[in-house]
């Protein structure tokens, strides 16, 4: 799934980045695959539970990995 990702996907100021463009790839792939896409799986949503799921990992800190001065995110998650 990590390969659909063109761009870093951190957020920055409570807001993940480019988000638009990451949900339509993962809809678009998870169509290729022909699995079944519930209807809640809305923009917001997803959105939604990924913020939450980063706050609840504490990733949302300035002092979590990857974060520089300024709270900007300069590492990305890379999946083998």
């Amino acid at each position: 799934m990590a390969t659909l990702l063109s761009r870093p996907c951190w957020p920055v100021d409570g807001q993940i980045q480019f988000w638009e463009e990451h949900y339509f790839r993962l809809m678009a792939a998870m169509r290729i695959l022909r699995m079944s896409i519930p209807m809640t799986y809305t923009p917001e949503y997803l959105e939604q539970e990924i913020l939450r799921t980063l706050e609840s990992a504490d990733l949302l800190a300035s002092d979590a990995p990857g974060a520089s001065a300024g709270g900007k995110r300069t590492r990305r998650f890379v999946h083998a």
